[in-house]
């Protein structure tokens, strides 16, 4: 079974959610700022809905990882681990305001996925922009 896919489907997903800091050298706009103090700790993923939808047995893979994946968010990195699934990646906010954000992934091939959030209340709903993982989902905070 190849777990690559489900890995970058998890990021994905775990993207959007967990979007951080952005570079040293840059000045990091106050709503930029806040965003990623808000994004900073614990998640767990609840729901995540590909498009287009996935084979039968990857959507079975993704049903595994509900409330079982786990997304823990610091300083511009973010790990995760889940059902068969565990990785890091870096991640930066783009753009904020005091309800959601844009923010870029970055795995270790130096590929990026676009992001875009939106906070709700102990959750964030998520878009993930950029193939093979486009679709929606939700974080929900642990911690």
């Amino acid at each position: 079974m190849r777990t690559r896919p489900l890995v970058a489907l998890a990021f994905s997903a775990l993207l959007a959610s967990a979007c951080g800091s952005s570079r040293a050298s840059d000045p990091v706009p106050d709503t930029q700022a806040k965003a990623a103090d808000r994004l900073q700790g614990e998640w767990v993923l609840t729901d995540f809905r590909p498009a287009p939808p996935l084979e039968p047995m990857y959507q079975s893979l993704l049903a595994a990882q509900f409330g079982e994946l786990k997304v823990t968010i610091r300083a511009g990195a973010m790990g995760v681990k889940g059902v068969g699934v565990q990785g890091e990646r870096s991640y930066r906010i783009v753009d904020a305001t005091d309800e959601g954000f844009s923010a870029l992934l970055t795995d270790t091939a130096g590929a990026e996925y676009q992001i875009t959030g939106a906070f709700r209340g102990l959750d964030v709903d998520f878009v993930a922009h950029t193939a093979p993982w486009r679709g929606s989902g939700r974080l929900h905070r642990v911690r």
